[in-house]
């Protein structure tokens, strides 16, 4: 924050492929989060900027989520969810403990297959609802049940379901968080805001539908590799952690069951929000018409690497 800004315009073109923006937000996107690691690894010794980072990955995902509910176009939402999911991956990185470290590490990965799964189906329901407006797609399980059934899955990745990937990557960036209650509270916004975003997501599964959509043999394959492996890494993702990390992670039975209930009734509550409250939230619409041009992108850069020299110059 601020300088996503380049990433909506290029997920929002009309003419943008859905494929290309699976890489974009998938992959590309990493190399600024790698760039980073390597930066505060070179550097921590006499520049330690955790806690600044810290604030500002959370900013970046409670402001990438409330984006990503202001948005009709399908793919808007998803591109402001990928700004959310890396401010929750700076967030994790900035704690200075070893498994909110590795959980973010995770997490980038697991973001990259969960959200690649999530542009390649939005792209199909796009191409045969032959919109992007959400409220102008429903149905979806009836109409493309196969496409439905991966979304789904991808679905309950990204907001950290039992069972799946992200599950376990949120669960390590938990476990850093410690004793620091403040820390634990905004993560717990994060993740709602999360929920909340893909709840308004969810809604094109269910509704009346007009005709059956056939998924052509190599789409299945490649949809179902990606989902297969946000199931596996959930599952094994003890394992997993292991062999990449040479981390332990113990997950009992009685902190599994506190994150299931904690996960349900995060459900719970992000749906009661939708239904009755964010239909009357009028600063939604608001943010929908916000929309910086050129100058007003390049301003917002130079301001930010201004501030951050400014803030090094004074504490350094």
């Amino acid at each position: 924050m601020p300088l996503f800004s380049w990433l909506p315009r290029a997920h929002g073109t009309p003419s943008a492929p859905s494929i290309v923006s699976a890489v974009l937000s998938g992959l590309y996107v990493k190399g600024g989060v790698y760039l980073f690691i390597r930066f505060q690894d070179t550097f921590k010794a006499g520049l330690d900027t955790t806690s600044l980072f810290l604030l500002i990955g959370f900013l970046t995902a409670v402001l990438g989520f409330v984006f990503a509910l202001s948005q009709t176009d399908i793919k808007l939402i998803l591109a402001y969810h990928t700004v959310s999911q890396i401010g929750l991956i700076i967030f994790g990185l900035s704690m200075n403990s070893i498994y909110s470290y590795y959980g973010s590490i995770y997490h980038i990965m697991n973001h990259a297959v969960f959200k690649a799964t999530l542009f390649l189906t939005a792209g199909m329901i796009i191409e045969e609802y032959e919109t992007r407006d959400i409220r102008k797609i429903t149905g979806v399980f009836k109409r493309m049940p196969f496409v439905a059934i991966i979304m789904s899955v991808a679905i309950l990745s990204i907001t950290g379901a039992p069972l799946f990937n992200g599950s376990v990557s949120k669960f390590l960036i938990e476990k850093g968080i410690g004793y620091q209650t403040y820390l634990e509270y905004g993560l717990l916004l994060i993740n709602l805001g999360t929920i909340v975003s893909f709840v308004k997501y969810a809604t094109m599964l269910f509704g009346p539908h007009e005709k059956r959509y056939h998924v052509r043999f190599n789409q299945k394959i490649a949809l179902g590799i990606l989902a297969t492996v946000c199931v596996v890494t959930g599952v094994f993702g003890q394992r997993i952690i292991s062999i990449l990390f040479d981390l332990e992670v113990i997950i009992d039975l009685k902190s599994y069951l506190v994150k299931s209930t904690l996960y349900l009734s995060s459900l719970a509550l992000g749906y009661l929000f939708y239904k009755y409250l964010y239909p009357r939230i009028g600063f939604f619409r608001t943010m929908r018409e916000i929309e910086l041009s050129f100058n007003e992108i390049i301003f917002s850069i130079i301001f930010f690497f201004g501030s951050m020299l400014s803030f090094l110059i004074v504490a350094y």
